[in-house]
């Protein structure tokens, strides 16, 4: 887990008071925030002896999906030629992480609901009945309680049995603050991977990153970073080496990056001997400072140019003491 916005800040917190406990944990935002990762999290720290076992629901064929979590005796089946262990007994002592829990069928629904409801269940084509201490950990991208309760695809009684303590991951265009630890981090790891020196990142390519909304989230971000690491000829990655995706908003962007300010130019005026986090603190508030320039105060256009939420924007415009240089509007 990178970062330290005041959102990523709220995860830790709930990371830390979930672990310990028993409860069901079901992690909700959209593709590439990294809902696995901090289902990982939470099991490394609960402290639990078994394993870590993942279950990606939308992969697996609906007819199949009940042999893959509760097992089956040989012959259960066409095709069941030996016993197979499921991924609930697998996971004795350990974590169970249903991921895209959204996309199982009904029946396993329902199945899966008993277990947990009654914590036994029995293999396929077999009577006995099997107990195993596991903890439920799930995740989905979509929206289980407005949209596929309502319309029946999702059981309600099963969403509340999942859904003790929910996690809400933010899109990474939400917390753009942390973009700057995330390329760092992604930078040092994939150069060493694949055998690379040093990393520096061009401003144009800074610019287009703060910019960007970044639709595939931190996996996207860390994907167009390996991406031109690998085609690099050199240490420097330029907008060349960007997908194509990326590329097509350089011109789009530029206008808008002429009016409000590039974040990489207030960047490379801050006083290289501070300290990371006090280099950190002082971007932001020289960022936001000129957006809120740019906008005459309006909280709702400079939340809109920054890419966060209107909320957000004024919690951070008070932590960083602007409140008393401007006349903020709605």
């Amino acid at each position: 887990m990178i970062g330290s916005s005041s959102a990523i800040k709220k995860i830790y917190s709930l990371i830390e008071k979930v672990s310990p406990t028993e409860v069901s944990v079901l992690i909700t935002g959209e593709s590439g925030t990294g809902k696995e990762l901090v289902a990982r999290e939470i099991h490394r720290s609960s402290g639990r002896a078994g394993a870590f076992v993942a279950v990606n629901c939308a992969a697996i064929p609906s007819d199949l999906i009940e042999s893959e979590l509760f097992g089956h005796e040989k012959g259960a089946f066409s095709g069941a030629a030996a016993r197979r262990i499921g991924k609930i007994e697998a996971a004795n002592n350990g974590t169970l992480f249903l991921d895209e829990v959204g996309d199982m069928s009904l029946p396993t629904q329902a199945k899966l609901l008993r277990a947990l409801e009654e914590k036994s269940f029995e293999r396929l084509g077999s009577n006995e009945t099997l107990t195993s201490d596991v903890r439920i950990i799930s995740a989905t991208n979509k929206q289980l309680l407005k949209e596929e309760i309502p319309t029946g695809k999702f059981r309600e009684d099963l969403f509340y049995r999942l859904s003790v303590v929910s996690v809400e991951l933010p899109p990474l265009r939400d917390r753009k603050e942390d973009i700057p630890a995330l390329v760092q981090s992604f930078c040092d790891r994939l150069a060493s991977a694949h055998k690379k020196g040093e990393v520096i990142i061009s401003k144009p390519v800074y610019d287009l990153f703060y910019r960007y909304d970044w639709p595939g989230n931190v996996r996207q971000l860390r994907n167009c970073i390996e991406r031109a690491i690998v085609l690099a000829d050199t240490q420097t990655i330029t907008l060349d080496l960007l997908p194509l995706e990326l590329q097509s908003k350089q011109d789009e962007l530029k206008s808008d990056s002429k009016e409000n300010g590039s974040p990489v130019d207030i960047a490379s005026s801050i006083s290289g001997s501070l300290k990371l986090k006090e280099a950190k603190k002082e971007f932001e508030l020289r960022y936001i400072e000129n957006i809120l320039e740019q906008t005459s105060g309006n909280i709702t256009r400079a939340a809109g140019l920054l890419g966060v939420h209107r909320q957000s924007l004024q919690q951070k415009i008070k932590d960083l003491g602007l409140t008393k240089r401007f006349v903020l509007t709605e």
